[in-house]
């Protein structure tokens, strides 16, 4: 009877850590693609001035700044879009933000090294827009392995209502912080106007 119940545990076990460790694969997987695509959509809003930080890079030819600063918000919609959707395309999808976030990081690099720390990033939605600096190249660094190790962790199939649920909460989460921070620029504002 001993023997039984241990082996039957050991049974349970199984699909419970499978079961727990799909809804974090889900989670994390889901997270990043929601930065990505709140970055996205933040470029799409302020796409002239997005394409003046890409165009004051200086390393694109001026007539190959619009199409590829296009190209590059439209990549970063699309793979967003097929990991939230969890398409076949997944690992395509990952890989193509993985490429993205190097060829900015590159970008960050090439700028550094010139002694330019005064251009914005251009990064947008909840990563925001700050100064080149070393810090960016490594926050991009730890993006590009949560996307490596998010490839890596099987995703089996969960319930819709699981899926759904992961949605809905990673959504409000960022839009809370949008909010948050958004107050925080007002008050900076409303204090220097005070000042």
């Amino acid at each position: 009877m001993l023997i039984y119940t241990t082996t039957s545990l050991k049974c349970i076990k199984k699909p419970i850590g499978r079961w727990i460790m799909n809804i974090f694969s889900v989670f994390f997987t889901l997270f990043l693609a929601y930065i990505f695509l709140f970055s996205a959509i933040s470029k799409m809003q302020n796409y002239s001035m997005h394409r003046e930080i890409v165009e004051s890079y200086q390393i694109l030819p001026k007539i190959l700044i619009s199409i590829t600063t296009l190209f590059f918000i439209i990549a970063e919609v699309m793979a967003s879009i097929l990991i939230i959707f969890h398409t076949a395309f997944l690992n395509i999808a990952i890989i193509t933000l993985i490429t993205l976030t190097l060829i900015y990081s590159l970008a960050i690099l090439v700028n550094l090294i010139r002694g330019r720390r005064d251009l914005s990033c251009g990064c947008g939605g909840v990563l925001g827009d700050h100064d080149l600096s070393y810090k960016l190249i490594v926050r991009n660094g730890l993006i590009v392995l949560c996307l490596l190790f998010a490839s890596f962790i099987p995703i089996y199939n969960l319930p819709f209502i699981v899926y759904l649920l992961a949605n809905i909460l990673i959504i409000s989460a960022l839009c809370l912080f949008l909010i948050f921070s958004e107050i925080k620029k007002f008050n900076t504002n409303v204090k220097e106007l005070l000042q």
